[in-house]
């Protein structure tokens, strides 16, 4: 059976934004109409449209079926997205971003979408569209809870729950690392410091969950309204992944896009941003330094030597390192 105009072309030249694959069938059979060109799209039965995903002038996400889930669709759909720089696309991107997993109660968190605000989709209904796309999948990893993944048909969910139990082994520590660091600068109220492991719900400032909120009356983020001392707010997330090398421009976006969401919904209140990361790209860094966020690493606030000493213990939670073969190096650690 002859393959059809539109196959061929996906075949060859893989799955990519609709208008990029009418350019495409156009250069290869240059006497067809752009009229021409669409409807044989819109009728192919042989290709999928991404749901949800649109991108500027209505344009689509287009594959072939058979590609679903491949390392080239998600390759080219990863490409793509950063073009579309829609709620969806951050969504997607913060996922692929912290290793292709999240756990579903840091969905809120890292998604770049709020609870609930006005002409903004809320991340509950992100996750379910994404959920029901099959572009996420939900698992239960033991030791860490409900998660979603990419659905990467060559995924490793191995290699995934390793990088997940790791993340969970050092979230908490980390945490108190930063509570007793946030104090002793006096940047926050003692002790009403909230974190995600607080309660069953996460932190929220604004319309957004975070990973780490407190009060603070430190000038300038307090101010005196109607005789009354008001506080501000320290608003702090993390992104703390031994499974990744450092912030990347994507990640940094998505924050920037929280924050500047909620300085628009809470003109009135006095923020500072934090982010804590384990590394930032050079772009990354810029970007969240110039909409006035804190970047701060683990380094910086605890040290080098702290730093270094997370990072092997990581590998020996991962696996990576054994007594066998590593003696020194994990007699230096203890």
């Amino acid at each position: 059976m002859k393959k059809s105009v539109v196959r061929q072309v996906l075949e060859m030249s893989g799955p990519c934004i609709s208008s990029d694959l009418a350019e495409r069938i156009q250069w290869q059979y240059p006497s067809m109409s752009p009229e021409a060109i669409r409807k044989m799209i819109s009728r192919s039965t042989d290709i999928g449209k991404l749901p949800f995903l649109k991108f500027s002038h209505n344009r689509r996400f287009i594959y072939l079926k058979d590609d679903f889930g491949s390392f080239k669709f998600w390759r080219a759909l990863e490409k793509c997205m950063y073009e579309a720089n829609s709620t969806y696309s951050h969504a997607i991107l913060a996922v692929i971003n912290n290793g292709g997993y999240l756990k579903v109660k840091d969905f809120g968190i890292v998604s770049g979408s709020p609870i609930k605000q006005a002409k903004h989709l809320s991340y509950e209904t992100v996750l379910r569209n994404l959920l029901s796309a099959k572009i996420l999948r939900a698992v239960y990893i033991d030791g860490v809870g409900d998660c979603v993944l990419i659905n990467n048909n060559i995924a490793n969910d191995v290699n995934i729950r390793t990088m997940a139990n790791c993340e969970s082994f050092f979230d908490k520590p980390i945490f108190e690392l930063v509570k007793a660091w946030l104090r002793n600068l006096g940047l926050v109220a003692f002790n009403q410091i909230k974190t995600k492991y607080d309660g069953e719900g996460n932190p929220v400032v604004g319309s957004f969950e975070w990973d780490m909120t407190a009060p603070s009356y430190v000038s300038p983020l307090a101010e005196y309204v109607g005789g009354k001392l008001m506080p501000g707010f320290v608003a702090c997330d993390f992104s703390l992944g031994f499974n990744r090398d450092e912030i990347t421009t994507a990640a940094a976006e998505t924050f920037i896009r929280k924050v500047q969401m909620t300085k628009s919904s809470r003109a009135s209140q006095r923020i500072m941003f934090v982010i804590f990361a384990r590394r930032f790209g050079k772009i990354a860094f810029n970007k969240l330094r110039s909409e006035g966020v804190l970047a701060v690493t683990i380094a910086n606030a605890f040290g080098n030597k702290v730093d270094e000493s997370l990072t092997r213990l990581s590998r020996v939670v991962q696996g990576s390192l054994s007594i066998e073969k590593h003696p020194d190096e994990l007699l230096q650690m203890v």
